[in-house]
């Protein structure tokens, strides 16, 4: 296959915004799934409830694994692998299922091409953790499309499949895909044949026959397996052949769409009349259609086909969201909305982000659109743009506007108001903080019929008591609403209260003249807290109340913090707001876009060299011996920890001696977002920010002994910086503690969901004898002098809490070390099967078994220094008679389900 198709990507075309409110909303049901992995009728032949079961019924697998990747549900990704696992069991030696009923070739193809599909999704999604199951499965789906392609089987599915035009292009998408998947050139002629074999069947108006007729089911069906296959052909002509029979195949089926939004079957040989697999006659399944119609939209570049799926899924009520509005907007597909985008250009460092911002539009703007750069007057208050800059912008097709900020200069944020009001004759006006950036592909959507859309803040910036709120609001001269809604980051709940960085707004509205009248009474009411200051946003939230708006609360794809959360490039926003460049130059996304701008646009990187800020987040990492393809790289990242005194700093040590390894011991900035933030975002962004210092030739802080990372603390506690150096961007990053990460595992999972967590134990006799022998507060079991995980720790389970204070309250220091060891034993515990649970003895016995199995898959580089076995070391000389009655008394029962115990 050709270049370009092996690396197009199938993920994009699904995340359409209508694709994901409709056939793949978060909320997908579960419950025709059994926990075995069985769909439906399957499920009740493996209870014996009937006699026969069919494959192509567990192609469920890609609807979940789909939407499980586009909204980052891992629950849903894993009910989709057990869909997936089930089907394989049946799979005999040959890639046949042969107990499954119906015709063999037709059933394997519908389960081979979503199983293909599915793992084609995985592996552009860079799904680390399911890296070994992909090649598994990969292997699995070769052996059934080989199967497909041999000249019995294949000629026995001719012959079954000749009066039905959809099959050849299930086959075509199925063998195409799997060719894709394995680099099979074979099967990709294979799947070229079926598809010249569909494109000979249609007639010259447009039909893909079925049974000698028409059928608008089948016809959709069809055109959907077609819109795959051409994704995945290499032949550049026969692609462009498809997407025309594809053109003319919907344009045929839009005739037979009625006016609210259904199809027309009269005259159909199959829906309607055929029974399916569970004895229910067929039906037209409005869901499939408006994804068939997005999809071919993406690959004929047709917007029509978008806009006629975004008219049906209001008109059948799939989308998941008010409909008030919508259903008068969609109902006339060839009005697409036209948007007016405005953000400001101040002189200064507005100017570069400014361009940026602007380029990013011209680049990824899929609707119909003008852009405006508002720039505050007069010059004497604000500084004069640069000749540069306007020239940029109008090569851009900015327009440039004059606007004059209603308060002053002691309150640039009011220079977004006007921004509201420029003349402009376009549907929607949204305003866009100048420090954001456009990363993928933004189209017009159904949600934007609404009159009022904005995310919610990231954080209460203003106070929280209901009487501050009531206050606010009355002054003014509105009311406080009764709903309550979480802001997106710290999830605490108030009333509406939007980020100012992306609002848009119905341009009749006049929304600027409402919001600057809330916005003075607020910031002239002294009887309010300081937090006025804020009052664009207090302001903003109160005008939507004043106004009685229709209000679509905007997820973080639209408005992405990204100063305070770390992006997946996975799921990468339509609109990141970076804040500052420096996060810009932590984000290898943005930093990527940045660099593709400067490339795209000389002046753009004329007009950033002049800024010491932009000049590095343009420039590539400087460190790196080589470096990795977008498809290669992947997540390399470690959490370690364990209980103190079991070898953590030791494996710290031996992990770093690999080349393409960098790891922290015991950092002091995890201390803070643990202790602050109810998701500890803080962790990830610290590991974003080492990420881009490492490849930046920048110094980091570590705990260092002669030039090595430490292997005991107990005898080197201090900290030092230094420049390590690395192989690729994709070098393993890990960081150790044992205390603060043991106590709030899941919370730092929740942020670090892709990293390996590794967790150090070891008997409770060396252990509880090395305390004694080190810190002081090991030897106390001082638990309330320590920073994390105390028994007034504001964000452990009170459960939890209550246990700490009970060990802190006893007054036998031997009972309460043993009481301490247990605690953290039975924490261990709790997340055994979520992480790799590493022995003492074993580490210091047999190390590179150890490292082998935690470094699986990482690019580790090689080794600095050989790694070579010692001596365990025992440590229980120190224990008295005491000590060793508490250990066996408390400790025994979490020592032996954890192997540690004598």
């Amino acid at each position: 296959m050709s270049d370009s198709i092996q690396t197009m990507d199938l993920l994009p075309l699904f995340s359409d915004p209508v694709l994901m409110h409709t056939a793949y909303q978060a909320q997908s049901p579960l419950h025709d799934i059994a926990d075995s992995g069985a769909v439906t009728i399957n499920a009740q032949w493996e209870q014996g409830q009937t006699d026969r079961w069919y494959i192509e019924l567990q192609r469920r697998c890609a609807l979940l694994i789909t939407t499980g990747l586009l909204h980052g549900t891992h629950t849903l990704i894993e009910r989709g692998w057990r869909a997936l696992t089930w089907g394989f069991r049946q799979q005999d030696t040959d890639g046949s299922f042969p107990t499954s009923a119906g015709a063999p070739l037709h059933t394997s193809s519908f389960f081979i091409e979503a199983a293909a599909r599915s793992l084609l999704l995985l592996q552009e999604a860079n799904s680390q953790q399911d890296h070994a199951r992909i090649v598994e499965y990969s292997a699995r789906i070769h052996a059934s499309a080989r199967w497909l392609t041999r000249p019995e089987v294949a000629e026995a599915g001719r012959q079954a499949n000749m009066p039905f035009t959809h099959r050849r292009w299930l086959m075509a998408a199925a063998l195409g895909q799997a060719a894709r998947l394995t680099k099979d050139a074979e099967l990709a002629q294979h799947a070229a044949s079926y598809a010249h074999d569909g494109l000979r069947l249609q007639t010259s108006e447009g039909v893909n026959p079925e049974l000698s007729g028409y059928d608008v089911r089948y016809q959709y069906i069809g055109v959907f397996f077609a819109t795959v296959y051409a994704l995945t052909c290499a032949d550049p002509l026969l692609r462009a052949q498809v997407s025309a029979m594809i053109t003319r195949a919907l344009d045929w089926l839009a005739t037979k769409l009625q006016a609210d939004g259904t199809l027309g079957i009269a005259g159909s040989t199959r829906v309607g009349i055929e029974r399916n697999r569970e004895g229910a006659i067929k039906t037209v399944e409005d869901v499939q259609l408006v994804e068939t119609l997005a999809l071919a939209a993406r690959l004929t570049g047709d917007l029509g086909y978008r806009r006629l799926a975004a008219r049906i899924a209001v008109q059948r009520g799939l989308i998941y969201q008010p409909l008030t509005t919508i259903s008068e907007r969609a109902s006339a597909p060839s009005q697409q909305r036209r948007f007016a985008f405005v953000f400001v250009c101040q002189s200064g460092e507005l100017e570069n982000r400014a361009v940026l911002l602007a380029a990013s539009l011209r680049r990824f703007l899929r609707c119909r659109y003008e852009l405006f750069a508002a720039v505050p007057t007069p010059a004497e208050t604000w500084g004069e743009i640069r000749p540069l800059t306007r020239q940029i912008l109008e090569s851009l097709g900015v327009c440039m506007v004059d606007i004059q900020n209603p308060i002053g200069r002691d309150f640039p944020n009011a220079n977004k108001i006007p921004c509201l009001s420029i003349p402009t004759s376009a549907d929607k006006v949204i305003f866009l903080d100048s420090d954001i950036l456009c990363v993928r592909d933004f189209d017009d959507e159904p949600r934007f019929a609404i009159s009022f859309n904005a995310k919610p803040s990231d954080v209460a910036r203003f106070a929280r008591s209901a009487q501050d709120w009531q206050l606010a609001f009355e002054t003014a001269g509105t009311q406080l609403p009764d709903q309550m809604i979480p802001t997106t980051t710290a999830k605490n709940y108030m009333p509406p209260y939007f980020n100012g960085g992306f609002v848009a707004v119905d341009r009749a509205l006049d929304f600027g003249s409402a919001w600057l009248s809330c916005l003075q009474a607020i910031r002239q009411d002294e009887r309010l807290p300081a937090e006025r200051a804020y009052s664009d946003q207090i302001g903003l939230a109160a005008a939507v109340r004043k106004l009685d708006l229709a209000v679509d609360c905007l997820d973080e794809r639209y408005n992405f913090p990204v100063n305070i959360r770390r992006l997946d490039p996975r799921y990468p926003p339509y609109f990141a707001h970076y804040h500052d460049a420096e996060y810009v130059r932590q984000e290898p996304l943005l930093r990527d876009l940045v660099r593709q701008i400067v490339t795209d646009h000389p002046q753009i990187k004329t007009l950033l060299a002049e800024s010491p800020m932009w000049q590095q987040a343009m420039q590539p990492p400087a460190t790196i011996r080589s470096r990795v393809s977008k498809r290669e790289a992947k997540a390399s990242e470690l959490i370690i920890t364990g209980i103190s005194r079991s070898g953590t700093s030791y494996l710290c040590n031996l992990l770093h001696r690999y080349s393409n390894c960098v790891i922290l011991n015991e950092p002091e900035a995890i201390f803070a977002p643990l202790q602050s933030q109810f998701i500890p975002w803080g962790v990830a962004t610290f590991y974003r920010q080492i990420r881009a210092d490492v490849l930046d030739g920048r110094p980091i802080r570590n705990k260092l002994q002669d030039g090595k990372i430490t292997q005991d603390t107990a005898f080197n506690d201090s900290y030092s910086e230094y420049v390590p150096t690395v192989d690729n961007e994709n070098f393993v990053l890990g960081s150790k503690n044992n205390v603060a990460y043991l106590s709030h595992l899941a919370r730092i999972r929740r942020v670090l969901p892709d990293a390996r967590v590794i967790v150090c134990v070891r008997n409770p006799f060396d252990t509880i004898g090395s305390w004694k022998k080190s810190f002081a507060h090991l030897r106390d079991a001082d638990i309330n002098n320590r920073p994390i995980g105390h028994p007034n720790d504001v964000w452990l389970p009170e459960p939890l809490k209550s246990r700490l204070q009970q060990i802190a309250e006893v007054s036998d220091v031997a009972q309460r070390r043993a009481l301490l060891w247990q605690y953290f034993a039975e924490r261990v515990l709790d997340h055994a099967s979520q992480v790799q649970i590493v022995h003492y003895d074993a580490l210091v016995s047999d190390p590179m078994t150890v490292l082998d199995r935690i470094l699986d898959g990482y690019d580790r580089g090689t080794l600095r220094e050989p790694i070579t076995a010692s001596a365990i070391r025992l440590s229980r000389d120190s224990l008295d008679e005491q000590d060793r009655l508490c250990i066996r008394t408390i400790c025994s029962q979490a020592a032996s389900e954890l192997g540690v115990y004598d």
